[in-house]
């Protein structure tokens, strides 16, 4: 359980950066509900949302935080789903952040939005529909 933040200084020992907000002792790094990985080393993780579309322009939207890899699994159909059923290959639109809730709440949106917004969207950055894939 998480107690309530205290105004008194915190002790300057030996810490470990987790993310952006919060700081911990290598212990509490360690313990059970301590976020594992890259930023347990002061890394800062990329979340991509992105737009792909088949030949016949139909459109994926996504998020990942490795695109290279979400592409070579979406091209490989090795992960059944509806892009690789419609053949949506061809990245067309990607934005980044450093924020995951950031990242969802984005395409959450994206995803309600009407195909004429989202075809706007798209040809604003866009309008050749090339594939933007690194």
């Amino acid at each position: 359980m998480r107690s309530a933040p205290s105004d008194a200084p915190r002790p300057q020992g030996d810490r470990v950066r987790v993310t952006a907000r919060e700081n911990v002792t290598p212990s509490a790094a360690r313990g059970t509900h301590a976020r594992r990985g890259a930023h347990q080393f002061g890394c800062v993780r990329v979340y991509y949302v992105y737009i792909l579309s088949s030949p016949s322009r139909v459109l994926y939207i996504g998020v990942t935080n490795d695109i290279t890899r979400r592409l070579a699994q979406h091209r490989s159909g090795d992960i059944p789903g509806y892009a690789s059923r419609h053949g949506a290959f061809r990245l067309l639109h990607l934005e980044s952040t450093t924020d995951v809730r950031a990242a969802i709440r984005r395409e959450k949106q994206l995803k309600g939005w009407r195909r004429s917004k989202k075809l706007a969207l798209i040809e604003a950055g866009n309008p050749e529909w090339l594939d933007l894939s690194p």
